[in-house]
């Protein structure tokens, strides 16, 4: 106990006044008798210099300074008695006893009498203060165990088991006094092994992942563990500071304690301190390693119990995200179904529908719903269906099938299809389904027939070459015998004759020559076309369906446009399509009427061909130079025409629309841009 708390233990039980002074004189204790005596609060009177509350310098003071001082400096216990000293003390007293307290301080006593009992009262003190000391001595140790006890209570809170061990090994040292070894030992009782979660060796930690398992022994841990008891030896059977890797104790364990690790009705493991003294563990380091130990299987047990559910919660997070992985990946998967132009299935092993695309619910007409809850057998139509092993599908090797079918829609109609099948399989190579492709083959045989009609054409056009030279020779003698017969001397009839045979056979001879420029197969690239001359040409080469039909035809051609850049064979054929199809359009018209006319417009030359024919609705003029859409029967016409036309205006870098309505008849207007003058060109 500190001196001054001893004396203020004794001081508060004296019948006189107290004041303890430290070796230099400086007053630090002052009991309430002096207090009083002296007239001051404690405040005032406490760091003074004894000298200035005993008197002034050179009165009182000089006898109680040298008695002060041998008792400072010499342990010798004084008694003055006031009368013996000179006047002027500043308190009415009888004497003072100056008696030596420990760190070289003194106890000066003030009183009126010298009573007998005064020895009896500092025997009595006394007796006070050692027992004030013991129990002051008792509430610190019960500090110590309620302070191991709290910090254990702390590493009940903690989440994590590294940080419950190092709360627990703080609240051991901090109790547990002269441990050169402390050890937290988990207990795998099925193996018979101790698992150390920490060792610490003179302040030094190691943690599990650096420590061995060791066997249960006959050493304190395992009886400690075994009988749920604590347990103390003076013998230890083994050093725990063997298990650290590079770790040299500067002498062999002498004592040990040993604590369960309990928690309800399981003992969890054991705490183990060690000593390198002899008999130094007392029956309170027992008491408190022992509630360490419980305290400590709680903690244990929570940590446990905190990680087990963190763990849990992460693999919860990782499924989940997981989860939300595949989810994304089949949101692609199904955005990349979606923008596919072609149908796509995905079927189940008995191959029903499980999703179509888009794509599949335009194509079939079939809504969503209705697709799903059909087998893909449903929308096959005139091939015998693929089953589960035709082709070995479902063999391990397969991939993918292809064949040709004829599919149907909601409506009855049909089309070829190229079908692409392809096996689904999981990592094991197990097949789950299936993914069907599906191509519709309508265009790629519309393509087909229309280069099959390109060839037929080509051929037909090298056939009326070859006819038209075989007839051009004799047709030209005939113009010319014919001309050789206008010379000579004929009669009216016969002048007449000789001129009808020379002007059809130079007819002959033209329509021949416009059939060789039309079948010429050689394209003659950018020229200077007039656009008035092609007209004529085309309306030639027309000539006689449209007088079979009975078609008025109207020219206003301005003699006064430029010429034009371009193909004239590609131009000839825009022009040949438009009258083809205002002839095809006016069958079943009674006014058959077809006005075709050139004019300038601007920087353009306009070419507008208008017949009285039947029109056209609003949905087949949206659809007018779609490729492949016709209104015409089946077998006179490819639906190609105006597309190409389209291509070949908008190549010349002009442009082709087309007005119309249902009943009123169709004009198509054609722009081309003006060729620009040469400088040797004519004015």
């Amino acid at each position: 106990m500190h001196p001054i708390v001893a004396v203020a233990a004794i001081g508060d039980y004296l019948a006189e006044g107290a004041i303890a002074i430290n070796a230099r004189r400086a007053v630090t204790y002052v009991n309430r008798i002096a207090v009083g005596l002296l007239g001051a609060p404690t405040a005032a009177l406490t760091g003074r210099d004894i000298l200035t509350l005993l008197g002034p310098s050179g009165d009182p003071g000089r006898r109680f300074e040298r008695a002060i001082s041998d008792v400072l400096q010499h342990g010798v216990e004084q008694v003055l008695t006031v009368s013996d000293a000179d006047a002027g003390a500043p308190f009415n007293v009888d004497y003072l006893r100056l008696v030596p307290i420990a760190d070289g301080g003194a106890l000066i006593l003030l009183g009126e009498t010298m009573s007998p009992s005064v020895p009896e009262q500092l025997a009595t003190a006394r007796a006070v203060a050692l027992e004030n000391a013991r129990l002051v001595s008792d509430l610190e140790r019960r500090a110590a165990r309620l302070s191991a006890v709290a910090k254990v209570q702390l590493a009940m809170s903690r989440t994590e088991l590294s940080e419950v061990y190092a709360e627990v090994y703080r609240a051991v040292v901090s109790s547990v006094s002269n441990a050169s070894c402390f050890a937290l030992l988990l207990a795998d009782q099925s193996a018979s092994m101790f698992h150390p979660q920490l060792v610490v060796v003179g302040g030094v930690v190691t943690r599990a992942s650096a420590l061995p398992t060791a066997p249960f022994s006959d050493c304190a841990a395992t009886t400690a563990l075994r009988t749920g008891q604590p347990v103390v030896s003076d013998a230890p059977m083994r050093a725990w500071d063997a298990l650290v890797p590079g770790a040299a104790s500067p002498a062999a364990p002498a004592s040990e304690l040993a604590a369960p690790i309990v928690h309800g009705d399981r003992t969890l493991g054991t705490l183990v301190v060690q000593s390198t003294h002899h008999d130094v563990f007392t029956a309170e380091d027992v008491e408190l390693l022992s509630i360490i130990g419980r305290q400590a299987g709680a903690a244990i047990d929570n940590a446990r119990l905190f990680e087990a559910q963190r763990n849990e919660h992460e693999m919860a997070n990782a499924a989940a995200r997981a989860i939300r992985a595949a989810h994304e990946r089949e949101r692609m998967l199904a955005a990349a179904l979606a923008t596919m132009d072609h149908p796509v299935f995905v079927l189940s092993l008995d191959r029903r529908v499980l999703y179509p695309n888009a794509a599949a619910v335009r194509e079939y007409g079939y809504s969503f719903d209705e697709l799903t809850s059909m087998s893909i057998d449903r929308l096959v139509t005139s091939t015998v269906p693929m089953r589960p092993g035709d082709d070995d599908i479902a063999g391990p090797t397969a991939n993918v099938t292809v064949a040709e079918h004829v599919h149907c829609r909601r409506d009855g109609s049909q089309f070829p299809a190229a079908v692409a099948m392809s096996v689904i399989r999981q990592d094991t190579g197990a097949a789950i389904g299936h993914v069907v492709s599906v191509r519709n083959l309508t265009d790629e045989r519309r393509i087909a027939e229309h280069l099959r009609q390109s060839e037929k054409l080509a051929a037909l056009g090298e056939l009326v070459a070859g006819v038209a030279h075989e007839l051009n020779n004799p047709l030209a003698g005939i113009s010319a015998f014919a001309q050789l017969l206008l010379e000579e001397p004929l009669d009216d009839d016969q002048r007449e004759s000789a001129r009808l045979i020379k002007r059809e056979a130079d007819r002959a001879v033209n329509v021949i020559r416009d059939l060789l420029l039309f079948s010429r197969k050689e394209s003659r690239g950018s020229v200077a076309v007039d656009l008035n001359a092609l007209v004529q040409l085309t309306l030639r080469l027309r000539a006689y369906s449209l007088r079979a039909l009975g078609v008025e035809v109207d020219t206003s051609l301005d003699p006064d446009v430029p010429e034009v850049a371009g193909d004239d064979q590609k131009l000839q054929q825009v022009i040949l399509n438009l009258v083809a199809n205002a002839e095809h359009a006016m069958r079943q018209s009674p006014a058959r009427r077809l006005v075709i006319r050139t004019a300038r417009e601007g920087e353009d030359i306009l070419i507008e061909v208008s017949d009285t024919g039947a029109g056209m609705s609003e949905e087949t003029l949206n659809r007018a130079f779609e490729p492949f859409f016709t209104t015409k029967p089946a077998g006179e016409g490819t639906g190609l025409g105006l597309s190409v036309s389209y291509g070949i205006i908008e190549a010349h870098g002009g442009t082709i629309s087309v007005e119309s309505s249902a009943g009123r008849g169709t004009t198509f207007r054609v722009l081309l841009p003006a060729r620009a003058r040469d400088a040797g060109d004519p004015e």
